[in-house]
């Protein structure tokens, strides 16, 4: 039986899956709560100027800020719908 290592995060015990930054947005809302945004920013260890940015679309969300909520960056290249309908048409 293959034994899935538990990440150090502060929130080991979320299985939630985001594949667009507004999912992931809607995910640190759910998980902020009812916790003020210093309060959230301060158990992150991240400054609260930092998440608003992050929230307001400003900042992209960091590393070290997808770490502490047990995510990791992955990169998908998919083909365009404009490179599609030329390749239809030849």
């Amino acid at each position: 039986m293959t034994r899935i290592p538990q990440r150090d995060t502060l929130y080991p015990c979320m299985a939630y899956k985001a594949t667009t930054i507004e999912e992931l947005l809607a995910i640190m809302k759910r998980v902020q709560g009812e916790k003020t945004l210093t309060e959230f920013a301060a158990q992150l260890d991240l400054s609260k100027q930092y998440v608003s940015n992050v929230y307001n679309r400003r900042k992209e969300p960091s590393e070290r800020l997808l770490d502490k909520l047990g995510f990791q960056r992955q990169t998908t290249y998919v083909r365009s719908p404009a490179a599609a309908r030329k390749e239809t048409k030849k």
